[in-house]
C-alpha cells in the first residue's frame, strides 16, 4: 500500500467501485432513452429494491429432497479453484 513492491510492474489499470456500478445500472434502467431501445426494462422499475425471500421447503417436502451443507459447497467450490488452477495453495 505504500507503492513499493519492486517486483511489480509499473502498468496503470482502471479501477471501478462496485457501489458506482450498481448505482449506474439504477440509472440507465430508470433513463428514458434506454427504455427506448429496451422497452422490457420498464418492467423491473417496481422490483428495484424489493427483497424477495426464498425458500426450498416445498422441494424438501413434497420431493424428500435434502440440499448439501453450506460446508460441502463451500469445500467442494474451493476444491475446484484449486483444480482449476484458479487460485493456488
Amino acid at each position: 500500500m505504500a507503492g513499493e513492491m519492486p517486483a511489480v510492474p509499473d502498468v496503470h489499470t482502471n479501477l471501478t467501485d462496485v457501489r458506482d456500478v450498481a448505482d449506474l445500472h439504477i440509472r440507465a434502467m430508470l433513463a428514458p432513452v434506454l427504455s427506448l431501445v429496451k422497452p422490457e426494462l420498464k418492467q423491473v422499475i417496481p422490483n428495484l429494491g424489493v427483497v424477495r425471500n426464498a425458500t426450498n421447503e416445498k422441494a424438501r417436502s413434497i420431493l424428500g429432497w435434502k440440499p448439501r451443507s453450506n460446508q460441502e459447497v463451500i469445500t467442494a467450490t474451493a476444491k475446484s479453484l484449486l483444480k482449476q488452477g484458479v487460485v493456488k495453495a
